[in-house]
């Protein structure tokens, strides 16, 4: 099963942290038969290193990068 989650960021809050422990959950429970995918408009963020720890993919789109309009463009296409 895939799964991919579209969020703002990772930082410390609530939608973050209930993203955590579903993604968390769904390790533990689906083990090698789940692949989620997260993907957010900033990067770096509270739960990054935790979620990656977990085998879960982060992409980034980078937006907060001021100045670099045409990365966050190459951003969406690669994605």
């Amino acid at each position: 099963m895939k799964i991919i989650h579209i969020i703002n960021s990772l930082k410390k809050g609530g939608a973050e942290g209930n993203l955590y422990r579903l993604s968390k959950n769904h390790k533990k429970k689906y083990k090698k038969n789940i692949d989620i995918t997260i993907i957010t408009l900033i990067d770096n963020g509270f739960y990054e290193l935790e979620l990656q720890k977990l085998g879960i993919k982060i992409f980034s789109l980078k937006i907060n990068d001021r100045g670099k309009f045409f990365n966050i463009i190459k951003n969406i296409f690669k994605l």
